[in-house]
């Protein structure tokens, strides 16, 4: 089977995108991690962690990072607030041909357990949202601890960008936490729920 959605592959649908829709806020990291193999390999390396699961990506933007995750995922829907970016999603989503991304207008605070389980989520992938204590934006303490009370409920994964707070939420017993510190240091954490995959390392 063809990889789709290899680094060369995904470059030049990021090109095809800003033809088709003009110029737009596209952080430099897409083109970082596609620019470089060794940081697409690594990122990948940790996407496999996601194989056969059902996964939201919160915050998704145009769908980069959901569009590699779908090589592995089951299935995998994405979340933004902003409206025209979804539309940019989808419009990525026809470039690339991914089959089996969804994505949708919603904040990550109005996820409930009804939307949890009627899309069959278990897995989580959210990057660059959450912030953390010293950011420039974070959640605040109480849209934290509602969302990922929600995530740490329906989830046997979750991986994150590094954040303290996410950290120690997740220490705790029935869950395994790992550090992932790709090519250029930007490290993720592989939160894993003991009872049902087992501790692994990366």
């Amino acid at each position: 089977m063809k990889n789709i959605y290899s680094q060369d592959y995904l470059k030049k649908s990021l090109n095809k995108l800003r033809k088709k829709v003009g110029r737009f806020n596209l952080s430099m990291r897409y083109y970082r991690d596609t620019s470089n193999v060794k940081e697409h390999s690594q990122m990948n390396r940790v996407f496999k962690k996601f194989r056969g699961k059902t996964v939201l990506d919160v915050g998704c933007h145009i769908g980069y990072y959901a569009t590699m995750i779908s090589f592995f995922a089951q299935e995998i829907i994405g979340i933004d607030i902003n409206e025209k970016v979804i539309k940019k999603a989808y419009c990525f989503k026809e470039i690339t041909r991914a089959k089996n991304i969804d994505f949708k207008v919603l904040s990550a605070f109005d996820l409930d357990d009804k939307f949890m389980f009627c899309n069959k989520i278990n897995a989580v992938f959210i990057h660059k949202s959450v912030g953390d204590m010293d950011s420039n934006t974070h959640w605040s303490i109480k849209e934290f601890e509602k969302t990922f009370s929600l995530f740490e409920k329906h989830c046997d994964i979750i991986i994150c960008n590094d954040v303290k707070r996410i950290k120690t939420f997740f220490q705790k017993d029935g869950f395994s936490i790992d550090k992932f510190a790709s090519y250029r240091h930007n490290s993720l954490y592989v939160i894993k729920k003991n009872k049902k995959i087992g501790k692994e390392n990366i």
